[in-house]
């Protein structure tokens, strides 16, 4: 059992030379916490994290070690993988694979330079109207939170997609003047390098289903833990194959046991307009926070 607990403060100061200025503290904590288990030739990797502006609570402590131990109980029986098109619950962890393309897509810039598949596509329905998205840097507690953007635009919830709807594309100063829009408080500079458009605290909407409940909805599909190559190729596109990291095989709304050699594939898009069903509870990752959520129609090819 590895554990890493990190923790940093500062002070970020922004000024320009029409007399805006505004000055904040930041201040982000994070827990990684990682299980290793070897059996013969089986080694079984399972990890989770915590991150936020202050030490974790006890509560939150108690469910990360619960899950980690429920995980762990899973991945102690094997099973084969389904093949063909089949339901998949994406934990909280696993979902980030399918907002990427989403992500990248509501950046100004990307649509700037023609590349965002919704650049004609704000204020239609694209998504199943379950799916919600939401840039949130005035959030509690939160280590993306920030009064400003580091242009000095106040910052302020911003909705991407809302109920299934494209409702707008984040922007700094620049790419907004360049798109004849109004920045939206997202710039984000590095320390040499001039601002881009950045997200803060991204929130996929919850539903009204428990864990349990979002399972015994699939008769033969996989609960997918972990994604490998995340990122890589044409993520924007939405298009995606990845090996399954962690995934357990689903039968009739009960987990028999761990899939190992199994690759998923489809679009992201299409998916996020095929959604099942969304837990109620959000956990957070990094700066993100999701539920679990089902999509029907995954491509799944067995080990």
């Amino acid at each position: 059992m590895n554990v890493t607990v990190e923790r940093s403060t500062g002070t970020v100061r922004v000024a320009n030379t029409r007399g805006a200025e505004a000055a904040y503290d930041v201040s982000a904590v994070s827990l990684w916490a990682q299980l290793v288990q070897v059996t013969g030739d089986e080694v079984v990797v399972i990890d989770d994290q915590l991150a936020g502006a202050d030490i974790p609570g006890l509560v939150e402590l108690e469910m990360m070690v619960s899950g980690m131990q429920r995980r762990l109980e899973w991945a102690s029986r094997l099973a084969d993988s389904p093949e063909g098109r089949r339901p998949v619950c994406f934990t909280p962890n696993a979902v980030r694979g399918l907002l990427l393309p989403v992500q990248l897509a509501c950046i100004g810039k990307t649509a700037l330079q023609g590349g965002s598949p919704l650049l004609d596509r704000i204020g239609q329905h694209r998504f199943d109207s379950a799916f919600s998205l939401v840039d949130d840097p005035l959030l509690n507690g939160r280590s993306g939170s920030r009064p400003a953007d580091d242009e000095g635009v106040p910052s302020r919830r911003f909705p991407l997609v809302e109920g299934g709807t494209v409702r707008g594309f984040i922007y700094d100063a620049e790419t907004a003047t360049r798109a004849g829009v109004t920045p939206t408080g997202h710039a984000r500079r590095t320390t040499f390098g001039k601002p881009q458009p950045a997200y803060s605290n991204l929130v996929v909407g919850a539903g009204e289903l428990e864990f349990e409940q979002l399972v015994a909805q699939i008769d033969d599909g996989l609960l997918v833990d972990e994604l490998l190559g995340v990122g890589q190729g044409n993520a924007i596109s939405g298009a995606f194959a990845y090996p399954v990291g962690l995934g357990y095989r689903v039968t009739k709304g009960e987990i028999v046991g761990r899939i190992t050699g199994t690759q998923i594939a489809g679009n992201a898009y299409d998916l996020l307009d095929r959604i099942k069903g969304l837990g109620r509870e959000v956990r957070w990752h990094g700066s993100m926070a999701a539920p679990h959520l089902v999509v029907d129609g995954v491509a799944v090819v067995g080990g």
